[in-house]
Parts: C-alpha cells; sequence; structure tokens
C-alpha cells in the first residue's frame, strides 16, 4: 500500500545502534498461507542486521497472522487487523563499545488494525521491542516500545486528508522518548498530476529544561507518465 503520509513513522524507523528497523527492505524467503475463511498467516526468513559479517548465515524470522473482516483487504474496505512476531540475533555495532562482537539476541511483537467506515481509514500500530544489553553497550535487557494513530479521510477521489500521532518509549537508560504530530493533504489534478502538502512536529522529550524539537514540510508536486 502506497503511504500517504511523507514524514518518516518514529516506531518503524527505531532499533538498537546500527540494527533493523522495520521501514528497511530486506533480502529473504516469505511465505503465504491463505484459507477459505477471514484469516492468512505470512511468514519469513531474512537477511537481517547489517552489523552481522557477510559470512553469517540468516537468523532472522517472523510470523504475521492477520483477518480481514468485509470486502477488501482492510486498506480502504473491509476491517484488517494483524498480529507479529519477529526473533532475530545481530552483531553489537562498534559505536557501542561492547566487550565483544558476539551475536545477541531481540525480538519485536506488535499488533495493528485498519478499520474503516465510509471515506474514513483509521490505522494504528503498537510495537514492543527487547533487545540483548550488549546491543546497546548495557549490561542487562533494554526494552522499548511504541506506535501511533493515524486517521485519513477521502472526501472524493481527487482529495484526502491525514492526521498522525505518533509516540516511542525509548530505553529507560536513555533519558529521553520521541513525539511527534503530523497533519497533511493531497490534492489530485488529474490522475497523473497531484500536489501533496504536509506538516510534522517532533518533540524529544527529556529531562531537561527546553526539549529538542524539528519541523517538517513537505510540498510536493507527483507527475507519473
Amino acid at each position: 500500500k502506497r503511504r500517504l503520509s511523507d514524514s518518516p513513522y518514529e516506531i518503524y524507523n527505531y532499533s538498537f545502534p546500527a540494527g533493523p528497523k522495520f521501514s528497511d527492505t530486506q533480502t529473504g524467503l516469505e511465505l503465504r498461507c491463505g484459507t477459505r475463511g477471514p484469516m492468512r498467516a505470512v511468514a519469513g526468513l531474512i537477511q537481517g542486521s547489517g552489523t552481522n559479517r557477510s559470512s553469517d548465515n540468516p537468523q532472522d524470522g517472523y510470523l504475521r497472522l492477520e483477518g480481514v473482516l468485509g470486502a477488501g483487504e482492510g486498506q480502504t474496505v473491509g476491517q484488517r487487523i494483524g498480529l507479529v512476531g519477529y526473533l532475530g540475533r545481530a552483531r553489537p555495532d562498534a559505536s557501542v563499545g561492547a566487550p565483544n562482537d558476539d551475536a545477541q539476541s531481540f525480538r519485536r511483537y506488535g499488533v495493528d488494525a485498519s478499520l474503516n467506515a465510509s471515506s474514513v481509514n483509521l490505522g494504528v500500530q503498537y510495537l514492543w521491542g527487547r533487545d540483548d544489553g550488549a546491543l546497546w553497550g548495557q549490561g542487562s535487557e533494554a526494552t522499548w516500545n511504541g506506535g501511533f494513530a493515524e486517521l485519513t479521510v477521502g472526501t472524493d477521489f481527487r482529495t484526502a486528508f491525514l492526521a498522525r500521532a505518533e509516540i516511542v518509549n525509548e530505553p529507560s537508560f536513555i533519558d529521553r522518548d520521541l513525539r511527534r504530530y503530523t497533519a497533511g493533504g493531497r490534492y489530485s489534478f488529474e490522475d497523473n498530476v497531484a500536489a501533496h502538502l504536509e506538516y510534522s512536529h517532533q518533540v524529544v522529550n527529556t529531562s531537561a529544561p527546553d526539549d529538542p524539537t524539528e519541523d517538517y514540510f513537505t510540498l510536493r508536486l507527483d507527475m507519473a507518465f
């Protein structure tokens, strides 16, 4: 599914230093299994972390279960609910100062939903991670979690609007959490010409008096031939 938003999804871009992110494109093998009912499963074995050596065998695997109620695939029609589990192993990045580069374990568990009513879509994602401490240069396991809720409204075939709120609760030894708020819209002049306008505001919550912020503006004209 093509994203309407141009700004990054914080939870999909989060991992231990130099670790694999859900936003990354991976090389691997994926198997899909469908049923006559609303349930289906997807399982895969992928290359994994870029910190691994070229001689390391693929050690990352995932399983996704999802159900779709109603017509469609749960993108613009129907209701989709999914569960995902991801288990992997990675070597610590040199920047964290781990005592050695032995492979360590990490895991991700998540739940997501895409709910539709007329021209309105509500997409939600929650992700929880646990990493062996050495991947962060720590002596004990690191846990973190977060997600987002995104509302998309299509007023007609030409116009669509979005609003999204996100949060990432970083490991306890890091004195910060991430928040991002995004709003935007898209107008299609023709089937192959569209204008996109978007504003995104990120806040890095810390114990300091003034939290760092980032403002992200997008004004784009898309043309396809």
